[in-house]
């Protein structure tokens, strides 16, 4: 940049490279989550968040929550005391429900709809602000295995809401394969909640005849 202009030029040198933004300071955020402290007794609890990636193993991602569906059927067993008085775990397909039984304060949940925060190593960068579907507890955010996250595709990570119904699609997927219904068969389903009617339009897909059974009314509008 000039300076002076006269009989000799004086300039001056400006390193624009140099004139770097300060650098930004750690910002720590609450992270919230519902805990199931004992049987009928439901808390939510406030921690400290995940700071960043360097806090990241290998192999896992940050999650910031965008939808995490309740389950009426599981968690209600979890919430009223029922579970299965054993040595198993959780679920053993689920990591991080898969090492230890069932135990109160716990948190628990396996319908998460979120966006990739953060990645560790040995994790593409490309999965940062991907929406994604995790079986994790119902939590603001967690840290979870990238192996065990599902992308959401355009269509649906528009609707984060509806992504979140991925596990009981999954179940009545499952009922469906199990009653191997064919072509033109007419099959029965009692209950027409949410695994009911999924369970339905799987079975219609399939090509069966369906006719769904439910003691509510307005549950058989739906149907």
């Amino acid at each position: 940049s000039v300076v002076a202009r006269g009989a000799s030029l004086c300039v001056g040198n400006v390193d624009l490279l140099l004139a770097l933004p300060a650098a930004p300071r750690a910002v720590s955020r609450p992270r919230r989550a519902l805990q199931f402290s004992a049987p009928r007794a439901v808390d939510v609890v406030v921690g400290t968040a995940a700071a960043g990636p360097r806090l990241l193993g290998a192999g896992h991602v940050l999650l910031r929550s965008l939808v995490s569906m309740v389950s009426s059927g599981t968690e209600l067993l979890v919430y009223r005391g029922q579970l299965d008085a054993s040595d198993q775990p959780l679920d053993a397909s689920i990591p991080g429900m898969d090492a230890a039984p069932p135990a109160y304060p716990m948190e628990y949940g396996y319908s998460l709809v979120a966006t990739v925060a953060a990645v560790g190593a040995q994790v593409p960068l490309s999965l940062v602000g991907q929406t994604v579907f995790a079986f994790a507890p119902h939590a603001s955010e967690g840290i979870v295995d990238a192996g065990c996250v599902q992308r959401i595709p355009p269509d649906l990570a528009s609707s984060p809401a509806d992504a979140a119904f991925l596990p009981a699609a999954e179940t009545a997927i499952s009922i469906a394969h199990d009653a191997h219904p064919r072509l033109g068969e007419t099959a029965a389903v009692f209950g027409a909640g949410v695994i009911g009617l999924f369970t339905a339009s799987a079975l219609i897909a399939a090509g069966a005849t369906v006719s769904v059974f439910d003691p509510r009314a307005d549950r058989l509008r739906v149907a």
